[in-house]
């Protein structure tokens, strides 16, 4: 019995579903056939077509499929051939001619129903593509700028939800400051500027500690890449203070009370008065020239004092250190060492004039930049 014409069936012989290609001079056809028995293959090449059969698993169970098509252009006969893979039997079919194959069966006027596509295998023209390509294409690009648009939509969304946390951060951190400072002001009106500055300590202490402990979070922004900025020196400048504040004035009452703990408190919060808002405006790269000059200028005169105030306080702190015995581990003891921060204390303000000359040089490049910068804009 003759093997029905491809896109046709019998009881006998079923027709596959078939994809086909073509690339490098040769046209693929993949017979969407599995479970083949090899001994059951048969396929005579033609000058311009090919038959084909087979018993496998197809579309329509184990049975056995063929077809008898004519080709779109002659082949040679000798180098073609097939091979069984997993789930297909794909035939390699050599083009005598090497142009492109508008069409797979002759006459191409059109893709029947039971014959695909094999997209991995599609040849391009350089002057023209043919529909199929030209969809694919259309495909592929849509995909690729849905992609960067929704990788940029993604960064942009990032940006802004840490120049919303460093705002909100740089604001709150100057409030906190702001009204430090307004009641240290309000404690020296009332009493008189000297016995003002001992009343400080006890009436802002807690504002102080929290904005204090909120600055060890300005060493965490450049470990994470938040901010662009020398974490070296905000480190030391964190470090030094928070040890100061922490460890040597909080645990001793009568440094509470002394005038020159006022008076530092006061430093400290006009200096971030100035600065914090210089970085929640640089937030949304926004630049106002008063506060700008402000906070590059303003430590001119602050740091000299808040060094000054800290060198004192933290000599201040040694016989305090000394009589309670914090912060000393005599010997004996399981780590065979002894410490005593009262030794380090009692060389403080060497120490702090030592880092107050690296921030002053630091502080000095930074206003000489910045200061030519808002001249530039």
């Amino acid at each position: 019995t003759a093997l029905p014409i491809l896109g046709m069936s019998s009881p006998e012989v079923f027709t596959p579903k078939c994809l086909w290609g073509q690339k490098s001079g040769f046209v693929y056809l993949s017979v969407q056939l599995c479970d083949v028995e090899s001994s059951s293959i048969a396929v005579e090449w033609k000058e311009k077509g090919v038959r084909f059969r087979a018993f496998g698993v197809g579309s329509r169970g184990k049975k056995s499929y063929g077809f008898d098509v004519d080709l779109y252009d002659s082949i040679s006969e000798k180098e073609c051939g097939y091979e069984v893979k997993g789930r297909e039997v794909c035939l390699k079919i050599k083009k005598v001619a090497e142009k492109k194959w508008p069409s797979f069966v002759a006459g191409g006027t059109g893709t029947p129903a039971w014959l695909g596509v094999n997209f991995d295998l599609i040849q391009v023209d350089d002057d023209s593509d043919n529909e199929e390509t030209k969809q694919r294409k259309e495909f592929d690009s849509l995909l690729k700028n849905g992609s960067i648009e929704i990788k940029e939509a993604a960064e942009n969304m990032k940006k802004l939800l840490i120049n919303g946390y460093l705002f909100t951060y740089n604001s709150l951190q100057w409030i906190v400051y702001t009204l430090i400072f307004i009641i240290a002001v309000y404690q020296c009106t009332q009493h008189g500027f000297v016995v003002g500055l001992t009343k400080i300590y006890n009436s802002t202490s807690t504002l102080m500690n929290l904005g204090q402990g909120c600055a060890f979070l300005e060493v965490v922004h450049p470990m994470l890449g938040l901010v662009k900025t020398g974490i070296l020196t905000t480190v030391v400048q964190v470090i030094a203070r928070n040890g100061l504040l922490f460890l040597l004035i909080n645990p001793f009452p009568p440094l509470h009370s002394h005038w020159t703990t006022g008076m530092l408190f006061l430093a400290w919060a006009l200096a971030e008065f100035f600065r914090y808002p210089y970085y929640a405006l640089a937030c949304w790269k926004k630049r106002i020239s008063l506060i700008t000059w402000l906070r590059y200028s303003a430590w001119i005169v602050l740091y000299p004092m808040g060094f000054c105030l800290e060198g004192y306080l933290g000599f201040a702190s040694t016989p305090y250190l000394v009589e309670s015995g914090l912060y000393a581990l005599a010997l004996p003891n399981p780590f065979n060492i002894s410490f005593d921060l009262s030794l380090f204390t009692q060389f403080y303000p060497v120490f702090v004039a030592m880092g107050a000359v690296k921030m002053y040089t630091y502080m000095w490049h930074q206003r000489k930049k910045q200061l030519k910068k808002t001249k530039k804009e």
